[in-house]
């Protein structure tokens, strides 16, 4: 009986820890970076030593930006590990952000890395969701010197539609784009649409394909509907985002546009104040405001933004030029 109850004890201490490291794993998720340092210092030092304590750990350095270092010890990691699915897909992760911030010598190593990682874990884990999302955009985004390939990420869309089908339609539409082959795209979300007609994610897609194509109506309507269904606070000011956007760009639904840029100025949920301020000022120009334009515009922040730089640039001469 002593035995059992030394056992018993043993289990319910792992199950806690494991409690422990799960609850750091939804404050990550969350983005309550400072909860789950907090978690994590508060674990045995048994369960900070185990796989999924080292996990976690390599997540808060992710997430403190410390992604070298996160990189390092998940590299260990994956070379002890190499049949553990969370291991490799956190590892292909940080090698991912490796090879967008590193120097233009390392990124190709990195890039290699994380793409081993991730191929790995759909070789393991075919229904791995986020590992296919993850290599549908490295393979849209990369070169083909880099591995990118977007007849790998067509593959792998319709591998993830097969398990979800409404992010399906959405990937697989992004990968027509990627493909110069926007008629594809918008059908595809079309097709979407009519079978899922509440999901918001694709309509905020098909505008965004509009927009591209200067469909400026077209795409109002799909980020109103946006709007009117989205729970996520994040779409929402998003798509916030884009109908200014679309009011600064075409000169239309100007108090519209303005009515959604404004509370954006100081909104926790969309991370480009400057890009918005942008766009007011786009607006104010539209509306003949030119002095709340010039006021604002003036007001930016272009920070590392060389793309941001060169519109404000472009549109105070514009300014100038109407003054």
């Amino acid at each position: 009986m002593k035995g059992l109850s030394i056992a018993l004890l043993a289990l319910t201490m792992s199950s806690s820890a494991l409690a422990n490291i799960s609850d750091i794993s939804v404050a990550l998720d969350n983005k309550n970076i400072a909860q789950a340092e907090v978690l994590f210092d508060n674990l045995t030092k048994q369960s900070r030593q185990s796989v999924d304590g080292q996990i976690a750990h390599a997540r808060i350095l992710m997430a403190t930006k410390e992604y070298e270092d996160a990189y390092d010890a998940l590299e260990v990691l994956a070379e002890a590990h190499q049949d553990n699915t969370s291991v490799q897909y956190y590892f292909g992760l940080s090698a991912m952000k490796m090879a967008q911030i590193a120097s233009i010598f390392s990124k190709l190593g990195y890039a290699e890395d994380g793409l081993k990682a991730l191929e790995k874990v759909i070789a393991l884990d075919p229904k791995h969701e986020n590992a296919l999302d993850m290599l549908i955009g490295f393979h849209l985004a990369a070169p083909s010197i880099a591995g990118g390939d977007k007849d790998a990420a067509l593959k792998y869309a319709h591998q993830l539609k097969a398990l979800d089908e409404k992010s399906g339609y959405v990937q697989i539409a992004r990968v027509h784009q990627g493909l110069e082959q926007p008629e594809e795209s918008i059908k595809t979300l079309t097709e979407g649409i009519a079978k899922y007609p509440e999901h918001d994610a694709l309509y905020f897609n098909r505008a965004i394909m509009y927009i591209g194509n200067s469909a400026w109506q077209e795409a109002h309507g799909d980020l109103a509907k946006t709007i009117e269904l989205t729970e996520d606070e994040q779409r929402k000011a998003g798509a916030m985002y884009q109908l200014g956007k679309v009011a600064a760009e075409s000169g239309s639904f100007l108090s519209e546009g303005e009515q959604m840029l404004t509370p954006l100025l100081t909104s926790e949920h969309y991370e480009y104040p400057n890009w918005v301020k942008f766009r007011l000022a786009q607006v104010y120009f539209h509306q003949n405001a030119l002095d709340k334009a010039k006021a604002i515009v003036n007001d930016i922040d272009w920070g590392e933004d060389s793309n941001l730089k060169k519109r404000v640039k472009k549109f105070k001469k514009t300014l100038k030029a109407n003054s």
